[in-house]
């Protein structure tokens, strides 16, 4: 399992025009995936402090390439300079569904 961390800030120039939901709404067209977590944090980029949002997806390993190759896409959707993205693996994550019920 990969888990891929995609950091991107609200501002487009000096102006913040971008909230978390445009931001998830377009990473849900771009990126092709079907769940992920996206919450606010704050960043710095190049000296301007600005509001983000980070998208964690975690997916299989065979997975990770084709969403990582969609990045540079969604940069160029929401008029971005640059999107942070990081990989790491996700050896201990794992998906819990609730156990079956006894009839």
């Amino acid at each position: 399992m990969k888990k891929i961390t995609l950091t991107i800030g609200h501002n487009i120039g000096n102006v913040e025009a971008l909230d978390t939901r445009s931001i998830y709404q377009a990473a849900t067209q771009t990126l092709n995936v079907l769940g992920f977590t996206a919450f606010d944090c704050l960043g710095m980029w190049q000296g301007m402090p600005e509001t983000s949002t980070r998208i964690e997806i975690v997916c299989e390993d065979n997975e990770a390439g084709a969403i990582i190759a969609s990045v540079p896409a969604l940069t160029e959707a929401l008029n971005q300079e640059a999107i942070m993205c990081e990989v790491a693996d996700a050896a201990g994550v794992s998906f819990v569904e609730p156990a079956p019920r006894v009839a």
